[in-house]
């Protein structure tokens, strides 16, 4: 007798759970499928000597000792977990440099700016400084509804409002990823600014209101450009330097540009473009029946499930599956994003709204812009809300009201995910369908198509891909 011998199961090995643990994992594919891997160009994790050598030349500004020489107090904004920015690395050797010039620990405050995030915990905050620098500095968190957040001016005919303790700093410092993404094409740089400790009504006109450009796109998007507004009130503000940092496909710091806040950032988006080089071909693409995204190394939490590239025109027509480990548990954004209009929200916020006539002026000038843009600001305004721990989803709380799940054979995207909320998932992704287990997935795919190439983004959040 003559047996068939089974189809061995490809099987993709992928890292996840950024800042809690960055482990390897294994995902086995149904027997039958191929996987097509597009790595990165990557590149290798920077040594202590190379970050000091880059503080040491910065681009466009005097040394970091002879910007703080005979200043009173500095401030140091760093981005929060959902970002991979290793401040952990950076701050000590600031910290030093900053020393060199007579600013002593006890002068200089941490500023996290999380724009419409959520606050870190005293652990995570450990996680993203370093704890020899929690111990010595003194931290602080933005909250975009606070009380610290002060009316700057106007820039272009939009109110801005800003976190008053960097505004009352007499040097300020940047410290943030140089990583694709919207609205700006790249974060980092003046994006720490605008909207990492902007007020709200600045946060959704940026987000609403302003031209936004493509992920790793690095030309102007137009006449109201998110960057280049941005930059303009950065400038306005007396930013002194940045530390603009480029990770690797393991999170690693593999770059590091220091300076202008304008002129740091361009070079940084240049090395990160290298770093993230992906080359596609189009016969790869068109053999592709799946496009598998990896959403590591900015796969914290759940909100950011929202940036996945199923806009880029090459994918549409393929099955998506997302793997992102969403290790923190939570899903939540202030501006509402996948929320709707929540009536409760609109009412609470209404009042504040209308006291405003800065406000009202930034919506009423908008309007030019087009109804669509005039919506989706009102809706990030209006929608607003702050962190309420009780009622932010989470991974191990119930949803409050029961959810629709598509179906395996009719959904559009599939993820993978032990740490999302199913209620979070469930609003911003109508026709996807959520998995906890790794097993249940593989066999629904298995169903739904027993043989199938798939086209793998291994670390999507650094790549750039490049269509030969």
């Amino acid at each position: 007798m003559i047996t068939a011998s089974p189809i061995p199961s490809p099987t993709l090995h992928l890292r996840t759970d950024a800042w809690y643990g960055d482990r390897e994992i294994a995902l086995p594919f149904p027997p039958g499928w191929t996987l097509d891997v597009a790595a990165p160009a990557d590149a290798p994790e920077m040594s202590d000597e190379a970050i000091d050598a880059a503080l040491a030349c910065p681009i466009g500004t005097p040394p970091i000792r002879e910007l703080v020489r005979g200043r009173r107090s500095a401030v140091i904004a760093v981005d929060d977990l959902a970002r991979p920015t290793p401040a952990h690395r950076l701050l000590p050797p600031l910290l030093r440099e900053m020393e060199a010039g007579g600013m002593t620990a006890d002068r200089v405050l941490i500023l996290v700016g999380m724009g419409t995030h959520r606050p870190l915990t005293d652990a995570e905050i450990e996680l993203k400084i370093g704890r020899p620098t929690a111990s010595r500095v003194r931290v602080i968190q933005h909250d975009y509804l606070g009380p610290d957040v002060r009316f700057f001016g106007w820039m272009d005919g939009v109110p801005v409002s800003l976190n008053r303790y960097l505004l009352e700093a007499d040097a300020r410092f940047l410290v943030g990823a140089t990583m694709p993404g919207t609205p700006m094409g790249f974060g980092g740089g003046a994006k720490m600014v605008v909207p990492g400790l902007a007020g709200v009504g600045t946060i959704a006109w940026m987000h609403g209101a302003a031209d936004r450009r493509r992920p790793a796109q690095t030309r102007s998007a137009g006449p109201r450009d998110a960057r280049l507004w941005a930059e303009r009130v950065a400038r306005r503000v007396g930013i002194d330097a940045i530390l603009a940092a480029q990770v690797n496909s393991r999170r690693e710091l593999a770059g590091l540009s220091v300076g202008d806040v304008v002129e740091a950032h361009r070079a940084g988006c240049l090395r990160a473009l290298a770093i993230g080089r992906t080359v596609i071909t189009r016969d790869r693409l068109a053999a592709a029946d799946a496009v598998v995204v990896n959403r590591y190394p900015e796969d914290v939490t759940g909100g950011n499930l929202i940036h996945v590239p199923w806009n880029v025109p090459q994918f549409k027509g393929r099955l998506a599956i997302q793997i992102a480990g969403a290790p923190d548990g939570t899903g939540f954004h202030g501006i509402g994003v996948a929320d709707g209009l929540a009536a409760g929200r609109l009412l609470s916020n209404l009042p504040r709204w209308l006291r405003s006539p800065r406000i009202l002026v930034a919506a009423a000038r908008s309007l030019p812009l087009g109804p669509r843009r005039t919506a989706r600001f009102l809706q990030l305004m209006l929608n607003a809300k702050g962190f309420d721990p009780d009622r932010v989803p989470r991974r191990d709380r119930p949803p409050v009201r029961p959810l629709p799940m598509c179906a395996a054979g009719q959904a559009d995207m599939l993820a993978w995910s032990p740490g999302c909320p199913a209620e979070f998932f469930a609003r911003r992704f109508r026709r996807g369908r959520l998995y906890r287990h790794w097993e249940d997935l593989s066999a629904d795919l298995a169903r739904r198509m027993p043989g199938g190439r798939a086209l793998v983004l291994p670390c999507q959040p650094v790549q750039v891909i490049d269509w030969a």
